[in-house]
C-alpha cells in the first residue's frame, strides 16, 4: 500500500513511516464494501502501535481521493492507485510495509464473449509472465 495525502501536507521524504500518521484523520471504504482494504489499513496502523481515527468514508479509491484531494484527511490505498493522476493528491511511500492488498476479477466460468474470452486469456497470460501473481488465476 501507499499513503494518499493532501498536497499541502508536510512530508518532504519520499519514503514515510506510518506512524507519523497516528493523529491523522483516515479516509476509508466502509468494511461492508471493500473488507480487505479497510482490514490492511486497521492492521497495518496497528502494527504501528495505533488504531487509525477514521473519518470519512467513501465506497471507491477515486471518491476517496477526491476527499483526501479536498484535504478531509488521509488515506492508504493500493499502490497501483498512484497511477490516478488526480490534482491535489501526492504519493508516498511507507516504511517497513505490513500489508498488501489483492485485487480480485471475477467472471464467469462459461464465458462466451468474445471480448471477455480475449480478456481472461490475457490475464492468464500476465500471471504465467509474472512469478509473484502465480497461483492468482
Amino acid at each position: 500500500m501507499i499513503a494518499a495525502l493532501p498536497i499541502q501536507y508536510p512530508a518532504e521524504d519520499e519514503v514515510i513511516d506510518l506512524a507519523e500518521f497516528k493523529y491523522e484523520s483516515f479516509i476509508v471504504s466502509p468494511p461492508e464494501v471493500s473488507a480487505g482494504l479497510y482490514a490492511a489499513i486497521l492492521n497495518s496502523c496497528q502494527q504501528h502501535g495505533f488504531t487509525p481515527k477514521i473519518g470519512q468514508q467513501a465506497p471507491q479509491i477515486v471518491s476517496i481521493l477526491s476527499l483526501v484531494a479536498a484535504n478531509l484527511g488521509i488515506s492508504l490505498v493500493p499502490e497501483s492507485t498512484q497511477q490516478l493522476k488526480i490534482e491535489g493528491i501526492k504519493y508516498k511511500y511507507l516504511k517497513n510495509k505490513t500489508a498488501t492488498i489483492g485485487l480480485g476479477i471475477a467472471f464467469k466460468a462459461d464465458l462466451h464473449s468474445q471480448p471477455a474470452i480475449n480478456f481472461s486469456s490475457l490475464l492468464n497470460s500476465i500471471v504465467r509472465q509474472h512469478h509473484y501473481l502465480k497461483g492468482s488465476l
